[in-house]
């Protein structure tokens, strides 16, 4: 007769639980990133989500660093939105609280700056509370090597806020990328660019709803090529026009009228 599988201490019934292998990191973020370039453009998406007007990506010597304006987070929420693999709280949400359509696919920002880099430090300050900065860091390869995704650790610190953030903000949210696993040239650049194109319209004085935020990115790096790469490939894309449709909606006396301007390069 073949031998009977061990029981592992296990009862004749009862409830058992399922666990995760805290790989599952790696494998998300390789499965739903995949590319530098879109794990990047998934963290620039978080600050749009943010209502952050600007966003600094300043890349070093084997690190990435990524600030913006945006109203940040609580560390309550830091611990319950940020740590949590696939929260739906964007779902919910579906709109930011200076309206716009949210953009960062759910919980895929953990998984970039993974995917990104070995290291990771974040500051956050929060709109509603100016008085406490929460400092998280976290080495990825000890999280890898707990076994259990529930075991993985991010050491953090509250304390007074030490600095400020993009456009010498009060708030906003800081990430620094070090020990990179990846090498940045002007094609990631590039592909970037047309990652993030969008998020920074044309024309943004004339589309915009009144009193909506604009959406600066700054790249800086000691390469001046990489930086110039990004800059050409967003004004290429946002250069490709050949009309442009701007209107005004007109309500009087119970009537509404619409009017249209038609602008073609080089003449209006």
């Amino acid at each position: 007769m073949p031998d009977k599988p061990p029981t592992l201490g296990l009862g004749e019934n009862g409830i058992l639980h399922f666990t995760v292998a805290s790989q599952l990191l790696r494998e998300l973020g390789e499965r739903l990133v995949g590319k530098a370039y879109i794990a990047l453009a998934e963290l620039i998406k978080n600050s749009y989500d943010a209502d952050a007007t600007t966003v600094n990506m300043t890349f070093g010597q084997d690190y990435i660093e990524v600030c913006d304006d945006g109203h940040g987070m609580l560390p309550e929420e830091f611990d319950r939105w940020w740590m949590r693999i696939g929260s739906t709280h964007k779902e919910e949400q579906s709109r930011s609280p200076a309206g716009r359509n949210l953009t960062g696919s759910k919980g895929v920002g953990r998984l970039a700056a993974q995917f990104l880099a070995n290291n990771l430090e974040i500051r956050s300050v929060s709109s509603q509370d100016y008085k406490r900065e929460i400092t998280v860091n976290i080495d990825w390869e000890k999280a890898v090597a707990t076994g259990e995704l529930t075991h993985a650790q991010a050491a953090y610190e509250i304390k007074n806020p030490l600095a400020r953030f993009a456009r010498d903000s009060k708030c906003g949210f800081y990430i620094k990328l070090s020990g990179l696993r990846q090498t940045w040239d002007e094609g990631q650049f590039e592909e970037l660019a047309g990652e993030v194109w969008w998020l920074q319209p044309p024309f943004y004085r004339l589309t915009q709803p009144q009193g909506s935020l604009p959406f600066k990115i700054a790249v800086e790096s000691p390469d001046a090529s990489l930086g110039k790469a990004f800059e050409e490939r967003m004004g290429a894309i946002l250069g490709l026009w050949t009309a442009k449709i701007t209107g005004q909606i007109k309500n009087s006396n119970d009537k509404t009228s619409v009017q249209l301007a038609i602008e073609f390069p080089g003449r209006k």
